[in-house]
């Protein structure tokens, strides 16, 4: 509630912002999305729409679970769209970064019929629940747009450099190369582990290596060295 009170407060003159509040059209609901999704039992949502951080801490990595996905798909109605969108590169210039892409989709996936990923300097998720599809074709989109008279900046300027058909091939070629099946689970964050190794591989650290491997790792390794290290076995005290 203090953000939303900083918001009205300090935001600068904007035709779009301007009473937006205070519309009727937007209802605030001031509580953990997590939970407010578990629990919610009323009309079902037209789109549900993320706007995190990528998922890196052990807080935030809750909203990109498959059973966070499947909870979402629940109260969605048919045809309704889940999306979300994290930082990345175009043509996505490392493995590590194409593993990281490739959990999220993967994920998504198994609680979607549906996905579609988008290239660029963020990659955006859209699944949508049914046997609805959504387009990638830009003509399409700016079609749409213009049928709803919304009008954009950017989005009109760059949509047909972003998704145009060879940007859209290369990229779903370079995530088709991941080799791992793991899904990023609530016990198996395993994603919130992928975005540790884009962030040390992009500082150019060792511990990436390190990181990967651990990643790799069955699970029944991991679980040996723990019951193998000195402060399992109470060597420090």
């Amino acid at each position: 509630p203090a953000s939303v009170s900083f918001v009205r407060r300090f935001k600068p003159p904007s035709p779009l912002l301007d009473g937006a509040l205070e519309r009727g059209r937007a209802r605030l609901i001031f509580r953990d999305g997590r939970r407010h999704v578990a629990q919610y039992d009323g009309e079902p949502y037209d789109a549900i729409i993320l706007s995190l951080p990528k998922p890196v801490t052990a807080q935030i990595n809750r909203y990109y679970t498959a059973e966070f996905f499947r909870a979402a798909a629940r109260i969605l109605s048919d045809g309704g769209v889940l999306a979300f969108s994290v930082e990345s590169a175009p043509n996505i210039s490392t493995s590590e970064l194409r593993e990281f892409i490739a959990c999220l989709k993967r994920t998504l996936g198994s609680a979607f019929e549906n996905v579609v990923v988008t290239p660029g300097d963020f990659n955006t998720f859209v699944a949508v629940k049914g046997t609805g599809r959504p387009t990638l074709d830009p003509d399409v989109l700016l079609e749409r747009l213009d049928a709803r008279k919304i009008t954009t900046r950017i989005f009109e300027a760059t949509i047909h450099g972003d998704l145009n058909a060879f940007n859209i091939e290369l990229f779903h070629e370079i995530l088709a190369e991941s080799k791992s099946t793991r899904l990023n689970t609530d016990l198996h964050p395993i994603s919130y582990s992928h975005g540790l190794v884009v962030w040390t591989a992009k500082e150019r650290t060792p511990r990436s290596g390190v990181l990967q491997r651990l990643i790799d790792a069955p699970i029944r390794w991991l679980t040996g060295f723990a019951a193998w290290s000195p402060v399992a076995r109470g060597g420090i005290g």
